[in-house]
């Protein structure tokens, strides 16, 4: 995918990663997010102009906590002035495709995250 950018922030909404999201907690471990928001800030921080690439994808609906997290992901990239970006076509929800299942011609644009945040 040509982008024309350096760089991109991608982080996962939560910090815990499964081959099969159904392997997941079932409960949100707050300190597990904490952390990862505390990284994610870190992060932004550092870049002068950052750029998050929006990729969740449907994943975010499998546990109640994770709309959450990731409102408090996007609340942290507004306050550091991140801009956000996805690739292809977002699902029929609205929610940005992972990387895994876009085709490997997809187009990086701007995503209105605050629209979205209305959906959720």
């Amino acid at each position: 995918m040509g982008n024309g950018f350096d760089s991109f922030i991608m982080f996962n909404v939560y910090a815990q990663r499964a081959t099969n999201p159904d392997d997941m907690e079932n409960e949100e471990n707050k300190f597990l997010h904490e952390e990862n928001m505390k990284a994610f800030k870190y992060a932004l921080s550092i870049n002068k102009s950052p750029s998050v690439w929006a990729a969740w994808g449907t994943i975010v609906e499998k546990r109640g906590y994770l709309k959450k997290c990731l409102s408090e992901m996007i609340g942290i990239g507004n306050e550091c002035g991140a801009t956000w970006y996805k690739a292809g076509k977002v699902s029929k929800v609205g929610h940005p495709h992972h990387p895994l299942y876009l085709p490997k011609d997809s187009k990086i644009e701007i995503f209105d995250i605050n629209e979205y945040l209305k959906t959720i």
